[in-house]
């Protein structure tokens, strides 16, 4: 085993797979997308070590801004969707904070835009979801019922929200 190789960083290898990428496109004669490659024109091991550099990123980045209430261990993993063009980004299930809120939007900004800067020419990606085990913040809490006036009506603070 030789122990004087040099570690290549996660953004070396997304940035070596992406000119890996753009290099087929151009040897077929195809013009890749404007944004970057389709994760669908990617083979399964390319795409894989893209996740597994991306998650490594962005687990150092919430590392290095700490944890919401309630959140005992953030464990990132990032998966890129074929069909939908879509990154998910999951926070595990111990990510979940105390309180879905303004707080649990700024971290869950913070890392896809992150992201999307580190993709951005790299991987064509159209949306962007956070999830924690798999679960939208909002299986874990829920948001309030509107209460219902006597005819049936949702009802706000201010006034009538419709049926």
């Amino acid at each position: 085993m030789r122990t004087d190789e040099k570690k290549i960083s996660p953004l070396e290898v997304l940035s070596i797979l992406g000119v890996s990428v753009l290099v087929v496109h151009l040897a077929h004669g195809t013009s890749p997308d404007a944004e970057g490659t389709p994760a669908s024109s990617m083979s399964s091991s390319d795409r894989t070590r893209i996740e597994k550099s991306l998650a490594e990123e962005l687990q150092e980045s919430v590392d290095r801004k700490g944890k919401l209430p309630g959140q005992r261990k953030i464990e990132i993993s990032v998966s890129l969707s074929t069909g939908e063009r879509r990154l998910q980004i999951d926070l595990g299930r111990d990510g979940v904070p105390a309180k879905a809120g303004a707080a649990s939007e700024d971290q869950c900004s913070s890392l896809i835009t992150e992201a999307m800067s580190i993709l951005n020419g790299i991987i064509s990606v159209n949306s962007y979801v956070c999830t924690y085990g798999g679960n939208d913040i909002r299986f874990y809490h829920p948001e309030p019922a509107l209460p219902h006036d006597q005819t049936g009506d949702r009802v706000a603070s201010k006034g009538r929200v419709g049926p």
